[in-house]
């Protein structure tokens, strides 16, 4: 998968809104594109939570999945995930 020319653009028009000084596309110097499992549910996608899950056999995983989520939401993931892996 590779993302789309409009998906990097959203990115850093978003980067740009709240951090200066403002990047422009050549700034880009790699780029990766993945699939955001969301929760099973009885809706259509587009209206399903964005609510992210965290998921691991034991106490003391050493894998951990993250399902769903958005983007304004990693720094609060990032935290459950380091007390989920009790680091």
């Amino acid at each position: 998968m590779v993302p789309l020319e409009s998906e990097i653009a959203y990115l850093l028009e978003t980067r740009n809104h709240y951090f200066s000084p403002p990047l422009a596309r050549d700034a880009v110097t790699g780029i990766m594109c993945g699939l955001r499992l969301l929760p099973d549910g009885d809706s259509a996608p587009f209206h399903r939570r964005r609510d992210t899950l965290l998921h691991s056999a034991g106490d003391r995983p050493t894998l951990l999945t993250i399902y769903g989520g958005k983007l304004t939401s990693h720094q609060a993931t990032a935290e459950r995930v380091v007390k989920k892996l009790d680091l």
